[in-house]
């Protein structure tokens, strides 16, 4: 008897064809650290390295320490293209001094989710 068995990658095209980059956190108030209650824009780095375009993405960066859930929808991002995306997001003013680790989900139109957490440091 023989039995056929088919194997698949784990890794589906939209997580294996984007490429995050630098993720940089920057004050709007002009001072070079992030305070409590500042406005934060966050700077996100995405390379479509497949040969498809990427359509409907969504961006979302969430803290649990920190309450924060903010989202950026845009519509795609073609093959072998780079952007930077930016995302205006506000450090509640209650937040105590310290790191806090902020979670970037990339979305897709399939629901694939490509994650990463980045360093967000609350001066005092």
């Amino acid at each position: 008897a023989t039995i056929r068995i088919r194997v698949h990658s784990a890794v589906r095209d939209g997580e294996r064809d984007l490429r995050l980059g630098p993720v940089l956190f920057e004050s709007t108030s002009g001072y070079g650290e992030i305070y409590a209650g500042d406005q934060v824009v966050a700077m996100v780095g995405l390379t479509n390295i497949g040969t498809l375009p990427l359509r409907n993405l969504k961006m979302t960066l969430s803290s649990f320490d920190i309450e924060l859930h903010q989202q950026l929808a845009f519509a795609s991002l073609p093959s072998s293209e780079t952007v930077t995306k930016r995302m205006i997001i506000e450090v509640p003013p209650a937040t105590m001094p310290g790191e806090y680790m902020v979670r970037l989900a990339i979305t897709d139109e399939n629901q694939l989710t490509k994650v990463t957490y980045h360093p967000l440091i609350v001066a005092g």
